[in-house]
């Protein structure tokens, strides 16, 4: 167990500009940042790749009431330290300014995080810029523990904890338990939302090119009846009428999957120049053409089938 004022992906916290020396004009990167008495890494299970944890003398008591004090010693994670000291091998004992010019407040970086998600928990890198600082917190009317339960034991270590809380107090306290699953829930709630709204679009969007690919050949089909049928009669096999409609539908499937990528790099390529947005991975792309070869194929064989079933007298008839 370990207090603290924040929780990961809860969506509500305390954040700070942080800088490499105080004289900066200009943040180095804002990072949340984790008060606790206690150890956060051995609570949450962290993974400390550089230095150490904190200890009891790294602990300042501040009174948020009369007091500005601030610890000396900083955890913080890899993320932090390649922003605010880009090119640097080592973040151990380095110096880390909290704001900029002279109400800058130091601490010396004791440790380095693996990785540690901010509240907020934002997509990419900016979900990984976190710190934390020792020191207990007292004058405030709300406190925050964070609780460690082996496998299975969840629910009843949270009863147990809430029912320790209000014997400690004799019942005059409020009391608010969570798990961490419910904030990662809260938290990707509209993400997820968004993620089938788009998922269902595209399935749409996959049934109506279907259905276009199907109606273009069974169009082909009607208009070239004469010609499969004098083909038919000269010799061409089911097979070979089969395999001339899937390989006029695959080159013209081609050409325009091949027109998709080129626009969708176009246009990754300008989100990320402009809104600085991450770069479409190149699997995706082959996913995407390899899907859309398949939808082409699948959609054209019944109207293909249907051309190599028809009789050469039939074909060959006037209307």
């Amino acid at each position: 167990m370990a207090g603290t004022i924040q929780v990961p992906l809860s969506n509500s916290g305390n954040y700070n500009s942080l800088a490499a020396v105080r004289e900066q004009l200009k943040e180095s990167t804002n990072a949340a940042m984790y008060v606790t008495p206690d150890s956060l890494v051995k609570t949450w299970g962290l993974k400390i790749i550089e230095g150490r944890d904190f200890n009891e003398a790294d602990v300042l008591e501040i009174d948020q009431n009369a007091s500005k004090a601030f610890p000396n010693a900083t955890l913080i994670t890899k993320k932090v330290g390649e922003r605010v000291w880009p090119g640097a091998t080592s973040y151990v004992g380095k110096t880390l300014y909290y704001g900029t010019g002279k109400e800058a407040r130091q601490a010396q970086v004791i440790g380095v995080i693996e990785k540690l998600q901010t509240p907020s928990a934002a997509v990419g890198d900016d979900g990984e810029t976190s710190t934390i600082v020792p020191a207990r917190l007292t004058g405030n009317t709300r406190t925050m523990y964070a609780i460690r339960a082996e496998p299975g034991q969840r629910d009843r270590v949270m009863r147990d904890a809430e029912q320790a809380m209000r014997n400690l107090h004799k019942g005059q306290v409020v009391t608010r338990v969570r798990t961490m699953l419910e904030d990662r829930t809260d938290r990707y709630k509209a993400d997820n939302a968004l993620a089938w709204m788009l998922i269902t679009v595209s399935v749409l969007l996959l049934i109506v090119t279907a259905s276009g690919i199907v109606g273009m050949a069974s169009l082909w089909v009607t208009q070239r009846r004469k010609q499969i049928g004098v083909r038919r009669a000269l010799g061409a096999r089911k097979l070979d009428i089969l395999r001339y409609f899937v390989t006029e539908n695959i080159m013209i499937t081609t050409a325009g999957i091949s027109a998709g990528l080129l626009g969708a790099l176009a246009l990754n390529q300008l989100l990320v120049s402009k809104l600085e947005l991450a770069r479409l991975p190149a699997e995706y792309m082959i996913v995407g053409a390899i899907l859309f070869w398949a939808l082409g194929i699948f959609a054209v064989y019944g109207p293909a089938w249907r051309a190599a079933s028809i009789s050469p007298a039939l074909a060959t008839r006037s209307a």
